[in-house]
C-alpha cells in the first residue's frame, strides 16, 4: 500500500493540529509548569537520576523511607528524556511541556496508516479526525507520560501482524517480519509498562482474524513467539529484581479513589457517547450479517474488549461493592482513566466504520447523493462536535495550563537539592513532594497513596497510613507526635506554604472544588497554631525562605 500525495498531506496536517492542541496552551504559562504534575514529576525524578549518574537507580526512590524496593520503572522511557535532555540543552520540565507535545502527537501517524490499509481513505480520515480531537486520546497521551509512545506501537504492531498472516512480508522476506514485530514489542516493552495493553490487544486481534477466517490458530506461535522474544531481550532488566512479583503482587499504583461518573468527566462526553454507540451498532451489524459482514469490522471490536473492561472497571466494582479489589493490580492494573486514550483508538475506528455504513445506505449511495460530499459533510460535523466537547466541556486548555505547583516552589525545590546532603529527605503535600523529588532525583516522602500492600515493609502496607502521618504533620499541634511522624520515615526538612496546607486540606475534603483550591478557597488549616510545633525555633530552624515558602531543618533535641 502506498499513500497518495494527498493522504500524506492530510496526515501532516492532522499531526500539525494534534501538536496545536497540546502545545499552545502551554505556551501561555512557564515552561516548568507540567500538566498533571504529580505522575510527571516521578517520571522526571528518575529521569534526573539517570542524568546525574549516568544509569537508573538500583532501589526505587519512591520507596526508600520504608525499605528497598527493586527499581521497577521501565528504563527505555529515561534515557529518551535524558537524552533529549542533552540534546537541547534544556531542563527536564521544559523537555516535556515544550518538546514532548511534538512527539506525543505522532501517535496519529500509524493508526491513520492502519486504518488506510484495512478499510479505505475514507474510514481512515473519518476515523483520525475522530480520534485526534478525543478529549481523552488528547490529554491523557500528552501528560508527559511514555503510555504515548505504546499508543504508537499498538497500531504499528496491528499493522504488522495482519501483513505478516497476509504473506506482505517487509523485505519479501518472513523472518524480518516476525523479528521486525519482536523489536517492537521489545522496544515497547523498554519504554512503558503499558506494552502489556499491546500484546493483550495483539491476542485479541488475532482472535477476530479467526473468526472472519483470516487466520489460524496454529498462527498464534508466530505471534506468542514474537512476545517471548521482546521478554527475552529485556531479560537483563526483569529478572535479576524478580519484577514480575512487584508488578503483579508487590506494587500497587491506584488510589482507589473513583466516582461512578468518572467515565464522562475524563473521557469526554460527545465522543464517549458516540464511540460506544458505534461500538454497539458495529456488533449488531455484525451479528446481523453473520458471515456476510465485511472484511476486518470484527478488528476494532475486539480490540476495544480490554480497554473497555479496564475503563469501566472502576464503576464495576462500585456496582458489585467489590472495591478493595481496586489494590489488585490483577485486577486493576492502574486507574481506569490510564485506560481512556488506549479505548480512544478502537472506538474512532467503531464510529468511522458506522459513519462508513451510512454513507453506503440507501439514504446516501442509494438514493444517488454524492458520497464523497456528504463525507465531507460527515468529517467536518465530527469535527466540529467534538472541538465543542474538547474546548467547552472537556475544557483541554484549562486542563493543559492546571498546575500544582508554582516557580518559587520549584526554585526552592532546587535550593535544597543544592545545599542539602543526600540522605536529606523533604516531607510536603503529596503534589508538591513528587515535584520536590522530580528536581532533586529524590530527596521527598513519596509514596503516600501507594501501598506495597504483599511486600511486608513497615507503614507503606496500609492503603493510606502514610498519608494520614503526613497530614498529622501539618494538622496537628502537637510537637511530639509531629517529631516522632518525622522521625519514623527519616524525615530531616519539612516543605512549608500556605500552598500546602491548602492543599492538604483540599485532599481532606475529598478531592473537592480544585478552582476553589487555586482561588484560596481551602484555609482551615491556616488557622493550625505551627508555633507550637513547625515554626517553634526551638525545634525547627528556618534554612530557606522566599515568599512564602519556608524549608525547615528538624534540630537535634535540646
Amino acid at each position: 500500500m502506498r499513500l497518495t500525495r494527498k493522504e500524506i498531506l492530510f496526515i501532516c496536517c492532522l499531526y500539525l493540529v494534534c501538536v496545536a492542541i497540546r502545545l499552545l496552551p502551554r505556551l501561555a504559562i512557564h515552561p516548568q509548569l507540567l500538566t498533571f504534575d504529580a505522575d510527571i514529576w516521578y517520571r522526571l525524578c528518575l529521569a534526573q537520576y539517570v542524568l546525574e549518574n549516568g544509569r537508573p537507580p538500583q532501589w526505587d526512590i519512591r520507596y526508600l523511607a520504608y525499605g528497598h524496593v527493586p527499581f521497577w520503572y521501565t528504563p527505555g522511557a529515561l534515557y529518551i528524556y535524558a537524552f533529549l535532555a542533552k540534546l537541547t540543552s534544556l531542563d527536564l520540565p521544559t523537555v516535556t511541556s515544550r518538546i514532548m507535545p511534538w512527539i506525543e502527537a505522532t501517535a496519529i501517524v500509524p493508526f491513520f496508516v492502519l486504518c488506510r490499509y484495512l478499510y479505505s481513505a475514507r474510514v481512515a480520515v473519518i476515523a483520525s479526525v475522530f480520534l485526534a480531537f478525543t478529549p481523552a486520546f488528547v490529554f491523557w497521551s500528552a501528560i508527559g507520560t511514555p503510555q504515548g509512545f505504546s499508543m504508537f506501537c499498538i497500531p504499528l504492531g496491528i499493522l504488522l501482524w495482519v501483513t505478516f498472516l497476509r504473506g506482505q512480508y517487509l523485505g519479501g522476506r518472513r523472518l524480518l517480519h516476525f523479528f521486525a514485530l519482536a523489536l517492537l514489542l521489545t522496544i515497547n516493552f523498554a519504554t512503558h509498562l503499558t506494552y502489556f495493553n499491546h500484546i493483550i490487544i495483539l491476542l485479541l486481534v488475532h482472535w477476530s482474524l479467526i473468526v472472519e477466517k483470516k487466520g489460524r490458530w496454529k498462527d498464534y506461535g508466530w505471534l506468542i513467539g514474537a512476545i517471548l522474544l521482546s521478554q527475552i531481550a529485556t531479560m537483563w532488566w526483569w529478572l535479576p529484581g524478580k519484577l514480575y512479583w512487584w508488578w503483579t503482587q508487590g506494587l500497587s499504583t491506584s488510589t482507589a479513589s473513583a466516582d461512578r461518573m468518572i467515565f464522562f468527566k475524563h473521557y469526554g462526553t460527545v465522543s464517549g457517547l458516540l464511540g460506544h454507540v458505534a461500538f454497539f451498532f458495529l456488533v449488531y451489524f455484525i451479528f446481523r450479517r453473520k458471515h456476510k459482514a465485511e472484511l476486518f469490522y470484527l478488528l476494532p471490536v475486539f480490540w476495544a474488549i480490554y480497554p473497555i473492561i479496564e475503563s469501566h472497571m472502576e464503576g464495576l466494582l462500585i456496582v458489585f461493592q467489590k472495591q478493595d479489589l481496586s489494590f489488585n493490580n490483577l485486577v486493576r492494573p492502574i486507574e481506569g482513566f490510564r485506560f481512556y486514550s488506549f479505548l480512544a483508538q478502537p472506538l474512532a475506528l467503531c464510529a468511522a466504520l458506522t459513519c462508513e455504513q451510512f454513507l453506503r445506505s440507501r439514504w446516501i449511495a442509494g438514493a444517488g447523493r454524492r458520497v464523497g460530499k456528504a463525507a465531507a459533510v460527515t468529517v467536518v460535523l465530527l469535527a466540529a462536535l467534538l472541538t465543542t466537547d474538547l474546548y467547552a466541556g472537556f475544557k483541554i486548555n484549562e486542563r493543559f495550563r492546571a498546575h500544582w505547583v508554582t516557580v518559587n516552589d520549584i526554585n526552592s525545590a532546587r535550593w535544597f537539592r543544592e545545599n542539602t546532603p543526600a540522605d536529606a529527605r523533604m516531607v510536603a503535600d503529596y503534589y508538591t513532594a513528587q515535584m520536590i523529588s522530580g528536581v532533586c532525583a529524590g530527596k521527598a516522602l513519596l509514596g503516600s497513596m501507594f501501598p506495597l500492600k504483599g511486600a511486608g515493609i513497615p507503614h507503606i502496607s496500609d492503603s493510606w497510613k502514610v498519608l494520614y502521618d503526613i497530614h498529622k504533620i501539618y494538622q496537628s499541634e502537637d510537637i511530639a507526635m509531629v517529631r516522632t511522624i518525622l522521625n519514623r520515615y527519616g524525615v530531616t526538612h519539612v516543605f512549608y506554604s500556605d500552598a500546602v496546607l491548602r492543599k492538604i486540606e483540599w485532599v481532606l475534603n475529598g478531592y473537592g472544588d480544585h478552582e476553589g483550591l487555586l482561588a484560596g478557597k481551602y484555609d482551615g488549616l491556616l488557622a493550625v497554631d505551627h508555633h507550637k510545633t513547625l515554626l517553634n525555633p526551638a525545634y525547627f530552624e528556618v534554612v530557606y525562605e522566599s515568599q512564602d515558602v519556608k524549608i525547615l531543618a528538624l534540630r537535634e533535641p535540646r
